[in-house]
């Protein structure tokens, strides 16, 4: 996939693909991102690249990266471990308020 500079908007890429499936049938479409300005296009533009350049490393390396992407599952209830940290930052906070509320108990 190559991204190419919008022709009138410097803050815009734009890519064809041949089977997006946002509309549940694939089929070809050109799209666009557009950013708030230059500099975010930019940074854009360098972090696809890196990434491009990461998936062809791996995939000379590693053999065809397709077979660990089809294995890639996305659910709506998170991750168990992101779900984990989610409820240890929850303690850490009621600790941290019920340590400051004693703190403000004992200054009394």
């Amino acid at each position: 996939m190559e991204l190419r500079k919008h022709m009138s908007n410097e803050k815009a890429w734009i890519w064809n693909t041949i089977a997006d499936f946002a509309d549940e049938q694939p089929r070809a479409e050109l799209l666009c991102i557009r950013f708030a300005n230059v500099e975010n296009a930019q940074k854009f533009y360098d972090a696809f690249e890196e990434a491009k350049q990461l998936a062809k490393t791996y995939e000379q390396t590693n053999g065809d990266l397709s077979d660990i992407l089809t294995k890639v599952k996305l659910n709506d209830e998170g991750d168990e471990n992101e779900q984990k940290h989610d409820s240890e930052d929850e303690k850490e906070s009621e600790e941290s308020e019920t340590s400051g509320n004693e703190t403000k108990e004992d200054q009394k």
